[in-house]
């Protein structure tokens, strides 16, 4: 079973990988609204209070961890984003084809 999980879990840490270094290479850094809109976001996914969530993230270590976890998501959004005019680019052509 184990084994049968490897290519999986390969494929994961290899897109994180690259995710962190688009983080490094276009400078994404999320700023404090960014760390409590993600907050607001979990203590609405869990229904509790945000002065609740936020004690998960008292130690600066938990909040650097999400901190980081939020720069991979803009650097997701990134991607995407420019990823979007080549593909409208690509639709064109082939129409024009």
């Amino acid at each position: 079973m184990i084994a049968s999980m490897k290519p999986d879990a390969e494929r994961r840490i290899k897109t994180r990988l690259v995710l962190e270094e688009i983080v490094k290479a276009e400078n994404i850094t999320p700023s404090e609204e960014d760390f409590e809109a993600e907050l607001k976001k979990m203590a609405e996914n869990y229904r509790t209070e945000v002065e609740n969530v936020k004690k998960l993230f008292d130690d600066e270590k938990d909040k650097k961890r999400m901190m980081e976890d939020i720069a991979v998501q803009q650097a997701i959004t990134f991607v995407t984003d420019a990823a979007k005019p080549a593909k409208k680019k690509a639709k064109k052509e082939k129409k024009e084809d």
